[in-house]
């Protein structure tokens, strides 16, 4: 979809992970800037479309530290030339007198449909806090703690048993038993 010559290994993931999203785009799911929480932004492996095109004030970020782009943006144009694309890194830096600021790695896309005149964009966490989750199987074996959690929360993790009902014998005939 967009040439790759002198691209960086990190820049071709980052065009990888949007190609594969490109197509799944729906218009009426973009997330307006002014939806945009420090939780959203800097949770690994987020992703998410945008309406309008994005600049790095723009991106929520805590007093101590800021966005800092230290390579230029790229631009492409895509190669059947309907989409133009220009998108950069952003890692997190202290602002001193901070010693240290979150290891975050961010990607802006902002794009261009030149065919609809329409600007929206692509934005990709590749490295901020991890949110672990719990698995189906993982969830089955910690199932012993039933007991100690209330009925809601058994429910919601799967733990409570569904309650079979017997068939019922309505309609069929009872074999009657002759000596």
């Amino acid at each position: 979809m967009f040439s790759r010559i002198g691209m960086s290994h990190e820049q071709n993931i980052a065009l990888d992970m949007l190609e594969s999203h490109l197509s799944k785009i729906h218009f009426y799911t973009l997330y307006g800037v002014d939806q945009f929480t420090l939780n959203l932004v800097t949770n690994q492996g987020n992703f998410f479309f945008y309406d309008g095109h994005l600049t790095t004030p723009q991106i929520p970020r805590e007093n101590y530290w800021k966005w800092n782009q230290s390579r230029g943006k790229t631009e492409l144009d895509s190669n059947s030339n309907h989409l133009h694309l220009s998108f950069c890194k952003l890692n997190s830096r202290n602002i001193p007198p901070a010693l240290t600021a979150p290891p975050y790695k961010i990607w802006v896309f902002n794009i261009t449909d030149k065919t609809f005149n329409r600007k929206y964009g692509f934005f990709w966490c590749e490295k901020g806090f991890f949110q672990p989750t719990l698995d189906d199987n993982l969830l089955r074996e910690l199932s012993f703690l039933q007991d100690f959690v209330s009925k809601d929360t058994a429910d919601e993790l799967g733990w409570t048993k569904p309650i079979v009902k017997k068939k019922s014998n309505r309609g069929r005939k009872k074999k009657s038993t002759s000596f």
